[in-house]
C-alpha cells in the first residue's frame, strides 16, 4: 500500500487515472527488483496520506506493508504516529503494525535526489532540451553536498532543478519542463538504481532486510516440519 496516486473507484479524467497505473507500476519495478522473483507484490496506491494509513490500519492482510511519505526527518518518526493519534478521526496502530509502515524521507522524490545522474538520463529519455549545459546537476546549490533526508520538500527541490535544467518545444518555443506528481514521477521512478537506492536509503534496506528475513524464517519452520 502505497501514498499517492487515485483510489480505483475516483471518478476523475482518463489522462490522470493512466499517470496513477504508471506511478504504481513504477513502484511495482522497484519492489520486485528490490525483492527478487520470489516474492509476488501487488502495489496499491491509495491517494493522500490519511486516507493510505487509515485503509492500512483497517487491513487484516498479514503480508501488507504501507509506504507513505514521512514530511520530516528520520528522527521525528513518532511525530508521524502522534498526529494520527490526536486527528479529529484518530488512527492508531498496533506495534504489530507499526513495523510494517516503510516511510520515504522526506519525501518520494528524494529518492529520485538520491542519484541526480538519472534526472540527466530522464531528460534525454523525453528529448527534452538542456539548459545551461555547463552546469552539473548534482552540483546544483539545492542538493550539492547535502543530506538528502534532511532536505525540506525534496519534491520543490525536485522541480526547481527540472525546470533550471530542463526546456521542452512547445508550438516552436522552448518552454520550461515542469514537474508534476503524478505526471513526471513515474518516468523517474523507472530510471532509478534499485540497488544503489537500497544501500543509500535506510528505510528500503528496512524493508528489504525485514522481509527476506520472514523468508528465511517461513522457510526453516518449513524444513523443520518436513
Amino acid at each position: 500500500m502505497i501514498e499517492g496516486g487515485v483510489l480505483e473507484h475516483e471518478n476523475i479524467d482518463v489522462a490522470t487515472r493512466d499517470n496513477s497505473e504508471s506511478l504504481r507500476q513504477s513502484f511495482h519495478r522497484i519492489f520486485t527488483e528490490l525483492l527478487g522473483s520470489e516474492v509476488k507484490i501487488i502495489v496499491q496506491p491509495l491517494a493522500g496520506n490519511k486516507n493510505a494509513a487509515r485503509i492500512f490500519a483497517k487491513s487484516f492482510d498479514s503480508n501488507a506493508f504501507l509506504y507513505t511519505d514521512l514530511d520530516d526527518i528520520k528522527a521525528h518518526i513518532d511525530n508521524w504516529f502522534n498526529k494520527l493519534e490526536i486527528d479529529e478521526k484518530p488512527i492508531i496502530f498496533g506495534e504489530s503494525k507499526k513495523e510494517k509502515i516503510f516511510f520515504m524521507i522526506q519525501e518520494m522524490e528524494a529518492w529520485i535526489l538520491k542519484q541526480p545522474e538519472i534526472i540527466e538520463l530522464w531528460g534525454k529519455n523525453n528529448n527534452y532540451k538542456r539548459t545551461n549545459p555547463d552546469e552539473i546537476i548534482s552540483n546544483h546549490s539545492l542538493i550539492s553536498r547535502k543530506d538528502i533526508e534532511s532536505i525540506e520538500k525534496p519534491s520543490t527541490a525536485l522541480s526547481t532543478i527540472i525546470k533550471h535544467f530542463f526546456s521542452r518545444n512547445v508550438n516552436g518555443q522552448f518552454k520550461k519542463v515542469r514537474y508534476g506528481k503524478l505526471k513526471t514521477a513515474p518516468n523517474l521512478l523507472d530510471c532509478l538504481d534499485v540497488e544503489k537506492l537500497k544501500n543509500s536509503d535506510s528505510e528500503i534496506d528496512r524493508f528489504y532486510q525485514y522481509v527476506k528475513g520472514n523468508l528465511i524464517r517461513e522457510r526453516i519452520v518449513s524444513d523443520n516440519r518436513h
